[in-house]
């Protein structure tokens, strides 16, 4: 599989959701909104670059995430009623400061 041996600098949304379905090892910036979606939000397994200065070759190289993992959490993102509930809750809270 290409995710065994091909490690991803991501730069935009569409290259994470892109290269977690070919189950690609994913590395963000931690001070992006990105991060904050991918990792804190949505649980991805996603991996530091601040961390790739003090990684070996090989451990850059290895990933051991299973791929279902993340494509199972960017379907629970993306699934209808999630998103109807996110935003009946955007739709609360405007309701509430009036």
């Amino acid at each position: 599989m290409l995710g065994d041996i091909v490690p991803c600098l991501i730069t935009d949304q569409h290259e994470v959701e892109a290269v977690e379905r070919l189950g690609c090892k994913v590395f963000l910036r931690t001070d992006t909104p990105m991060w904050e979606i991918y990792h804190q939000e949505r649980k991805y397994v996603i991996y530091k670059v601040e961390d790739i200065a003090q990684m070996s070759f090989e451990e850059f190289l290895k990933n051991d995430t299973d791929p279902q993992y993340n494509w199972e959490q960017y379907r629970k993102s993306t699934d209808l009623e999630s998103s109807v509930q996110k935003w009946r809750n955007v739709f609360n809270s405007i309701e509430e400061r009036k």
